[in-house]
């Protein structure tokens, strides 16, 4: 949870490229070893599952693998 806030706030800090401001957001999927997978495509498939959940409620989210909710 804590890195995971981290990366969002740092990711939402506005940045300037040629003297313009810009600012963007990112989701962020979360699936632990073992419990959500013991493989990595298992891990990534729950992990992608997750960043979908996050992104349909309301971006600049993380959440974590249905296996933890």
């Amino acid at each position: 949870v804590t890195v995971a806030s981290k990366t969002l706030a740092g990711v939402a800090e506005p940045f300037q490229i040629q003297g313009e401001t810009l600012s963007i957001t990112t989701s962020i999927g979360i699936a632990f070893y073992p419990r959500d997978g013991e493989d990595p495509e298992t891990l990534m498939a729950c992990a992608d599952k997750a960043l979908y959940r996050a992104k349909e409620t309301g971006k600049n989210r993380y959440r974590f693998c249905a296996a933890f909710e």
